[in-house]
């Protein structure tokens, strides 16, 4: 199938009051592959934005140095993988006019000077996390490598310490949260993703944006990669606010330190 064209991707799309289920089944039927995707979109407050999208099946990302951000999940819709590589510009943009449900952020990304996507991500954004419109900018797609490991996140009733266990390792991450969270018990299974070993392990210092869909390990403040990332495995019916990241995680684009051991 040919890919979608536009007149000028450069240019900002019109705002469409398209569902989020209209939107996938679009796209669904102009391009030939979709995978999985996850998505992190920032704006800073000097309104510089970023996007970054992980496709761990696939095992390539796109970035332009989002270090953290709003992250719905979504599916990356393409025609041949061989096409995702190198530098690309991107814009997103999102819906309106639509129950929260139906809420919707959609990336598009086009080689400079074309008029033709090559690509498009399609996520649910039921809080209506992204709020802006964003074109023409420039990131890249790379190689996402990494080691998958099984783990668990925890932390006691009457304790301000959260703990990241990872299995096989044995490596451990602590970190403390704030007193009012100190009631709230976490005891949640899932699995890390290790993009750089070496960052991790005792006496290494790692910073995490923390949300109920995952946690982000980051070796210093704003770094464009992150070190590692828990995912919770949640079963059919189970808490998808197993994590707890109203009472523990982080907000407003803030961190928090924590310790290997």
């Amino acid at each position: 199938m040919a890919p979608i064209t536009n007149d000028n991707p450069k240019v900002a799309p019109a705002s469409t009051s398209d569902g989020f289920k209209k939107l996938f089944i679009d796209r669904f039927g102009k391009y030939t592959q979709q995978t999985p995707a996850a998505g992190l979109f920032y704006l800073s407050n000097a309104k510089q934005p970023s996007c970054r999208i992980e496709c761990t099946d696939k095992r390539i990302e796109f970035v332009d140095v989002a270090e953290f951000g709003t992250d719905p999940d979504g599916t990356l819709f393409y025609n041949n993988i061989g096409d995702l590589s190198g530098a690309m510009d991107y814009r997103f943009w999102h819906n309106s006019g639509t129950t929260d449900e139906e809420a919707a952020v959609v990336a598009q990304f086009y080689k400079k000077g074309s008029d033709v996507f090559v690509a498009e991500f399609v996520g649910k954004d039921p809080a209506r996390t992204v709020k802006d419109t964003v074109v023409d900018h420039t990131g890249h797609w790379r190689p996402f490598s990494f080691q998958e490991n099984t783990a668990a996140v925890s932390k006691k009733a009457g304790s301000t310490t959260m703990t990241l266990s990872i299995s096989v390792s044995g490596q451990r991450a602590t970190w403390t949260v704030a007193d009012s969270a100190k009631n709230t018990v976490i005891n949640q299974s899932g699995k890390v993703l290790i993009k750089n070993l070496g960052e991790i392990g005792a006496g290494r210092t790692s910073y995490i944006d923390y949300n109920d869909d995952r946690i982000l390990f980051y070796p210093r403040v704003h770094s464009p990669d992150f070190s590692i990332v828990f995912l919770p495995i949640i079963a059919d019916g189970g808490d998808f606010h197993a994590l707890h990241s109203q009472q523990v995680g982080t907000s407003g684009g803030s961190f928090t330190q924590v310790t290997w051991s």
